[in-house]
């Protein structure tokens, strides 16, 4: 519950004034003979009671990871990531487990561990990234590959700042340290070929079409095709007059070009493009570098 709302918040003291309110309910209401319209009072008293009791608790929102992990030990942290993981105890091995370390430091390596899991994709997805694996290492590109299905992510930042790329320093000899806390304290390393991972609220997956790891929304198409290679829009080409580059105030001018049998730009500024009465004579490429020469002769 410290992790969810203020750590300042006593929740053992607001756990005993509920239970107190409960118990004054129950003698109060049950101790006469049956009648639901008092039980009902005396319910929304109790109610009422427990609301004032609860006010001054803060939202229940998610907080961002940086400030639960602020209140978690490093050292706990860091024993929780080299551990085997503990979910699925119960029973003896609970029991067992229980002895080797405190319930309590149990308790916190399991919700550490937890806010990482991998979930295995489709057999059929993954014998598609692991093709690319295979042609990678006859092309002698596999040390590239392997460390691109690599996910560094900093669980303090992480919600904060959900990004896969740019948000680690590579450091020769250390772990990558975190580019908003400049720390490698809370730095977790996963492997994500063959599987997704879902760190609390947002999962990851490799994409063999620009091999790279990229958030996931849930959609199946986005192991078909790349969907941040089409966004990206191809660069603009340079638009400079023909005759002296000058990139600003340019007009357009479309012209034939007979070779290739399509329109074609060409941009004009405003010193040399021809009047309107001598452009309507242009209609093809070669006609209007003769014009441009005809008027322009120590320009061209």
């Amino acid at each position: 519950m410290r992790w969810f709302i203020d750590p300042s918040y006593d929740h053992a003291r607001v756990s005993r004034l509920v239970r107190y309110i409960v118990d004054n309910f129950r003698i109060n209401a049950l101790q006469e003979d049956l009648d639901f319209a008092r039980l009902e009072a005396k319910a929304q008293t109790a109610i009422e009671r427990c609301n004032r009791t609860c006010r001054s608790m803060q939202s229940m929102h998610k907080a961002c990871d940086g400030r639960k992990n602020h209140g978690v030990d490093e050292s706990l942290f860091a024993a929780a990531m080299r551990a085997p993981r503990v979910g699925g105890l119960h029973g003896l091995q609970l029991l067992h487990a229980a002895r080797a370390q405190p319930l309590l430091t149990l308790a916190a390596v399991h919700d550490l561990q937890s806010r990482v899991v991998r979930y295995a994709l489709p057999v059929e997805l993954q014998q598609q990234q692991y093709a690319l694996i295979r042609a990678a290492e006859l092309s002698s590109d596999m040390q590239g590959i392997k460390h691109r299905t690599l996910l560094h992510i900093c669980m303090r930042c992480h919600e904060k700042h959900p990004t896969t790329s740019g948000n680690m320093r590579l450091v020769h000899g250390e772990a990558p340290l975190c580019i908003h806390c400049a720390s490698n304290a809370f730095t977790v390393c996963v492997q994500t070929l063959g599987c997704i991972v879902r760190i609390k609220h947002t999962s990851y997956y490799f994409c063999r079409f620009c091999c790279g790891v990229h958030a996931w929304s849930g959609n199946a198409e986005a192991f078909f095709k790349c969907a941040q290679q089409l966004e990206k829009r191809p660069a603009r080409a340079s638009q400079g007059c023909v005759v002296c580059y000058r990139a600003q105030g340019v007009s357009r001018v479309s012209v034939f070009d007979q070779r290739l049998g399509v329109q074609s730009a060409a941009w004009l500024c405003g010193r040399h493009m021809p009047p309107a009465a001598q452009l309507d004579y242009v209609h093809d490429i070669q006609s209007l570098r003769l014009l441009l020469k005809h008027r322009y002769a120590g320009c061209i």
